[in-house]
């Protein structure tokens, strides 16, 4: 069975407002938010939030990195580790991101961390992975070395 719980005494953060209500959930599901005093009946567990915020888990769309890892290095379970980690900071999605790399490595980077993103299970979910450049107009903070021009051949 699942767990039927009515978080109180919180803040919860919505897109356009801060509401001081109930926040309903069935397992993992947010099912409903009601008033403090609305009853819902005694099936549901009471949990007292003690004055804190409740809001939407974040997703981080450009992440070069996180606690010991830097995406540009491939490491081994750099993605497996970080996706169990990040709920932690309250991150429930994120894109691993890799910068211009010299273009002889960047495809075997890219393999690793797509091999790494098929063993990632629970915490964090991976939408896919970015890829900074290599084409640049301006290199910007990128080493220019690693920047190519566009084409058909790089894109495939």
């Amino acid at each position: 069975m699942q767990d039927k719980l009515r978080f109180t005494n919180v803040t919860l953060v919505t897109a356009t407002s801060l509401q001081n209500k109930d926040l309903l959930t069935i397992g993992d599901k947010i099912v409903d938010i009601v008033e403090r005093n609305e009853p819902v009946g005694e099936d549901w567990k009471a949990i007292d939030g003690r004055d804190n915020y409740i809001f939407p888990g974040m997703i981080d769309l450009l992440q070069h990195g996180f606690l010991d890892y830097l995406y540009n290095d491939a490491a081994s379970n750099c993605i497996v580790n970080n996706s169990l980690a990040l709920p932690s900071v309250g991150v429930t999605g994120y894109l691993p991101s890799i910068s211009s790399l010299p273009p002889h490595t960047t495809k075997k980077t890219l393999t690793a961390l797509a091999k790494e993103c098929d063993l990632s299970k629970g915490g964090s979910r991976v939408l896919g992975i970015h890829s900074e450049g290599p084409c640049f107009a301006v290199p910007g903070a990128h080493n220019p070395n690693n920047l190519l021009s566009p084409s058909i051949d790089l894109a495939e």
